[in-house]
């Protein structure tokens, strides 16, 4: 699809593959730097190859339209239908917006949502702060939503060496992996959850 940007994500979330389409529209070269907990994966010449590690996914995904609220109303319908025809009743979900979020509510309101769901807040300060002054709730909606969980972000994962290593990895010497989030921000929000009476989930 060379006309068409195109952009595709990892399994894991913790990886994005690019084409060169996509990466114009991103206006993204060799001397774009790689952010802070994230990295650019680059050929001998020091070109970006399209891959996107941790928080450069960042860079493509900002100039990808978002989601209209049908559109995630409609993945979630499709999401919970694909679960129940393996028999899943629910799932812990890792990490969701507050726009999320809110249409799950809007759908257990309206008896809507036939499926138990246990949704961890993702790392966003105006979506943290909005959940902590309501406080965890739990089993709202006849049994069917669990808000009372943040995901945190320490580091990437192994399949896109972005895990956080000791000593390199093996098969690329030069990498020890990405620390997503500093030590502090985690600290912070740990200690604003406790005090809100919240889980912490850390990746």
């Amino acid at each position: 699809l060379p006309n068409n940007p195109v952009y595709l994500t990892r399994v894991d979330g913790h990886a994005g593959l690019a084409n060169a389409a996509a990466m114009r529209a991103a206006g993204v070269t060799a001397k774009t730097p790689d952010p802070r907990g994230g990295r650019l994966e680059r050929d001998a010449s020091g070109a970006p190859t399209g891959v996107f590690v941790d928080n450069a996914q960042g860079i493509i995904e900002r100039v990808i339209p978002p989601a209209t609220r049908e559109d995630t109303r409609n993945a979630l319908r499709a999401a919970i239908t694909e679960s129940h025809r393996y028999g899943l009743v629910g799932i812990h979900d890792a990490g969701e917006s507050r726009s999320t979020i809110d249409i799950m509510e809007e759908m257990g309101k309206a008896g809507e949502l036939p499926f138990r769901l246990y949704v961890m807040i993702g790392d966003d300060s105006a979506a943290l702060a909005h959940y902590m002054s309501i406080g965890p709730r739990s089993g709202l909606y006849d049994n069917h939503l669990w808000v009372r969980a943040i995901k945190l972000y320490a580091d990437g994962a192994l399949g896109s060496r972005g895990a956080a290593l000791l000593e390199p990895y093996s098969d690329d010497p030069k990498n020890n992996g990405l620390l997503v989030s500093a030590p502090a921000h985690i600290e912070a929000v740990v200690e604003r959850a406790l005090a809100s009476g919240f889980q912490v989930a850390t990746h």
